[in-house]
């Protein structure tokens, strides 16, 4: 792929292995907003967060607001990864704070959200607030904000190098690193 050049598919399933095909946690302290299993999806290996402890991350903090998803994972993140210092919280995100939160507690370097719509939260951020991440990966649920987003990647000082779209008009993912100078 030549720089500035994004590669683009259709996401032809909920797994992540396919929704989530560019996502390299490996070293990183993951903030997984919206790490619910969803859909049709039963292999574990699938969940997002599963699937980026897998991929190498170094902790997992995720978020949900159904408090049946932050048992699950706390119950097979002890069984499973016992090593594991991940966090989950049951928690619906609907402010800049509550993410800027779990952004210092848990010095996050490597945010996913798919928080249904709730993604702009983070457009109220500055340049400033996101300088400890290095990779960020967002689900969007309309055009409108899909290229809100691509806007700001652009302000904030992030290349989207990976889209994803959804069979559902308006419904993708953008993955977008840090511009390193």
């Amino acid at each position: 792929m030549k720089k500035n050049e994004i590669f683009k598919w259709d996401i032809k399933k909920e797994e992540a292995s396919d929704s989530l095909r560019f996502f390299e946690p490996n070293g990183k302290n993951v903030l997984d907003l919206g790490c619910g299993r969803w859909g049709e999806v039963s292999d574990p290996n699938e969940y997002t967060p599963i699937f980026a402890y897998n991929r190498g991350a170094k902790v997992i903090v995720g978020v949900d607001d159904r408090i049946g998803e932050k048992l699950y994972y706390e119950e097979y993140f002890a069984k499973n990864f016992p090593e594991s210092t991940s966090y989950f919280y049951n928690m619906s995100i609907q402010t800049p704070e509550q993410v800027k939160y779990l952004m210092e507690t848990h010095d996050i370097n490597y945010i996913k959200s798919d928080i249904e719509g709730y993604e702009t939260v983070f457009l109220s951020f500055s340049k400033e607030d996101l300088a400890n991440i290095d990779t960020f990966v967002l689900e969007y649920h309309s055009f409108d904000i899909k290229n809100s987003f691509i806007n700001k990647f652009d302000e904030w000082g992030y290349e989207i190098y990976a889209n994803g779209e959804a069979w559902i008009p308006g419904i993708g993912v953008l993955f977008a690193k840090k511009i390193v100078k």
